[in-house]
């Protein structure tokens, strides 16, 4: 499922902080299924979000909030690394 400008409340991007940092750990843990470029635009995005939450709390100014969005191929790959792990109950070595 894409995220797009809409999803931008807090929990919606809890939510996705959360997916993004786990399908990165699935990717670095297990099958490698990111190439390095993909993996810099996840990182991008977390990067955002998380000043977007800063920004929610006061702690940001808005014109350090972007809204990078992702490529619908890497957030379909997203949603499909999330099934699998989803389906196979898989679990992080690392532990935030």
């Amino acid at each position: 499922m894409s995220f797009d400008i809409h999803d931008y409340h807090l929990e919606s991007v809890k939510e996705r902080l959360d997916l993004l940092l786990l399908v990165l750990q699935y990717d670095s843990q297990e099958e490698k299924h990111f190439t390095k470029g993909q993996r810099i635009l996840i990182n991008q995005q977390r990067a955002d979000l998380e000043v977007f939450i800063r920004y929610l709390f006061k702690k940001e100014n808005h014109n350090e909030v972007r809204f990078i969005l992702l490529p619908k191929e890497l957030d379909e790959k997203i949603d499909l690394i999330k099934n699998n792990i989803n389906q196979m109950a898989w679990k992080s070595q690392i532990t935030n």
